[in-house]
């Protein structure tokens, strides 16, 4: 573990796994109430709900990038570096995973269930949800500018829940 400047230099504990994953099984149910009813009051809703999920993932990892989107294709089953992880909201968030993560997780009680979260012990400055497909979005996840890992595209057909 190892540890960086948060928000105002705070300083947050840092696992060494990056989780990929639906963002609705890392936020709380009380907290995903709260962030759809304020993008209900908010025009575009899409665009909207993914950068609230975002900034909320952002802020509860201890203002440590993350990202969020839509899956494109709905609630699935995809897999990035050989591990699986899955979709029921029809969103995937990629976060990097640290104290302040984890002890809003154990505060909140929420437990992943198998195989519904990608733990990717590799160093990583970026993360790329990429929508080009508008059916289908690819994580993609950086060192630098050099890809370390990317998620199945829809040819290779992962399992669809």
């Amino acid at each position: 573990m190892s540890s960086i400047s948060g928000k105002k230099g705070e300083r947050v504990k840092r696992y060494s796994h990056i989780l990929v994953t639906d963002p609705c099984y890392i936020i709380s149910d009380a907290d995903w109430d709260k962030l759809l009813a304020k993008a209900d009051k908010m025009p575009n809703w899409n665009d909207t709900f993914d950068n609230l999920v975002s900034d909320f993932l952002k802020k509860i990892s201890g203002d440590i990038k993350a990202v969020a989107g839509s899956t494109g294709y709905g609630d699935w089953v995809n897999e990035i570096d050989n591990q699986e992880f899955a979709s029921d909201s029809g969103m995937v968030c990629v976060v990097e995973e640290t104290e302040k993560l984890q002890k809003y997780l154990d505060d909140n009680k929420v437990m992943f269930g198998f195989g519904c979260v990608a733990r990717l012990d590799k160093p990583a400055t970026k993360y790329l949800l990429d929508p080009s497909n508008l059916d289908w979005t690819v994580v993609k996840i950086y060192n630098g500018e050099k890809e370390i890992a990317r998620s199945l595209p829809p040819e290779d057909e992962p399992i669809i829940l």
